[in-house]
């Protein structure tokens, strides 16, 4: 199985990005700067990506976190906002980027506080 560096740089290359440009697409979904010395770091094993820039590589190359971390070995297309959306009441609704950040926002919060209510 190939390790999380792997995984990223295979994703990278399948779209013929450039580091600079992956820094430039992670940059929108998480609001920080990665330089190309950080994602040559991810990509060599020598340091991982937080949870937030796993999530941002997921959006930026529409694949799970699952795939990412090894433990699907397919690619899955299917785009989050657009689940999130058909299971929501309203199905015309149109889910902003920012919308999805609160979800997903929201979803970090409970996961955090598992185990903590009494």
């Amino acid at each position: 199985m190939d390790g999380l560096g792997n995984r990223l740089k295979e994703l990278r290359k399948s779209k013929n990005m450039t580091m600079e440009e992956l820094a430039h697409q992670l940059a929108k979904y998480t609001e920080n700067t990665v330089s190309k010395s950080v994602i040559s770091r991810w990509e060599n094993d020598s340091m991982e990506p937080r949870g937030y820039t796993l999530r941002a590589y997921a959006q930026v190359f529409n694949v799970t976190l699952d795939y990412l971390l090894g433990m699907e070995e397919e690619q899955k297309s299917e785009n989050i906002i657009e689940t999130i959306a058909a299971h929501s009441k309203d199905r015309d609704a149109k889910l902003t980027k920012e919308d999805m950040d609160k979800i997903m926002d929201y979803v970090d919060f409970i996961i955090s506080n598992k185990g903590k209510e009494k």
